[in-house]
């Protein structure tokens, strides 16, 4: 619980700071609910695309030079990413056969079997990092299912994603600048003091997600959603913001702004039925712990 208090690299780096990889339980769920094609269809091409090889693009490439000392000093990650001792460039094709292969039996047998079968080695290469996962917490691991938050949008019914996530601060957001009442003519003729509105919205945003924590630990953040979607604090907040200034950073809260060094994975797909899915993912750095 306080292991990062006063050793941050501990939560993201290192044996410590792994946690039970839960996306393939979450894909399992979801496809169980919802999924019309075959499991191993949909695994087939990430298959497909591991074996036959992936081109370094622009984004790939400025990682792999920023982490290019990681990425040397650890065996698996330099086994990939490297030829001949040099950090692979842009064009250049790396394949991973055996996430191919994991991948493959997954395809066949379905996600359970990576909990089960694969936690023998899982637990003991995290133990070898001095890390705690057991084999238990990987077979114990159950999706939970949360309804989101709901909100109206003049006449759009708008679901969001539910605390500890930024759900209820895209509410927020849009409670606030619904009441400005700007129309498609004022982008056009006043696009400056429509996208600074815009902009000291997302301040005083940026500022309540500080605040934003899980359900499950902390009984007061119901109240605090509740708080934030509601009409009444977004029209307290709009009254402080200026069309004809910008202020101090405390004047919109606390806010905490460390510089990014890593971040998450988002997807959305669209089917011709206008079904959508949308996915964040992460395994927190660029190249996990």
């Amino acid at each position: 619980k306080n292991m990062g208090k006063h050793n941050h690299q501990l939560i993201s780096k290192g044996g410590l700071s792994v946690a039970v990889p839960g996306e393939l339980k979450g894909y399992d769920y979801v496809w169980k609910k919802y999924s019309k094609l075959p499991w191993q269809k949909l695994i087939q091409p990430s298959i497909s695309m591991l074996r036959a090889g992936v081109k370094v693009d622009d984004s790939l490439s400025i990682a792999l030079n920023k982490w290019k000392k990681d990425i040397l000093n650890e065996p698996t990650l330099r086994s990939l990413f490297t030829n001949n001792g040099k950090i692979l460039k842009k064009g250049h094709v790396y394949r991973n056969q055996k996430l191919a292969n994991t991948f493959e039996i997954i395809s066949l047998n379905g996600p359970d079997i990576f909990y089960t079968n694969f936690s023998d080695i899982i637990e003991k290469e995290i133990h070898e990092k001095y890390g705690c996962l057991s084999k238990f917490d990987l077979m114990s691991y159950t999706v939970t299912h949360e309804n989101p938050s709901k909100m109206q949008f003049g006449k759009t019914k708008v679901l969001l994603s539910s605390a500890p996530s930024s759900g209820p601060l895209l509410g927020f957001i849009l409670n606030i600048f619904k009441g400005f009442n700007f129309s498609l003519k004022d982008i056009k003729e006043n696009p400056v003091k429509v996208y600074h509105c815009l902009i000291e919205t997302f301040k005083f945003s940026f500022a309540h997600r500080t605040n934003l924590s899980d359900p499950k630990f902390n009984k007061n953040i119901k109240n605090y959603v509740r708080q934030l979607l509601s009409e009444e604090y977004a029209n307290k907040i709009r009254a402080r913001i200026d069309s004809n200034k910008i202020h101090n950073v405390s004047y919109y809260g606390h806010i905490k702004c460390n510089r990014l060094k890593s971040g998450t994975t988002h997807l959305v797909v669209i089917d011709k039925f206008k079904n959508v899915v949308s996915v964040t993912s992460t395994i927190n750095g660029y190249f996990g712990a």
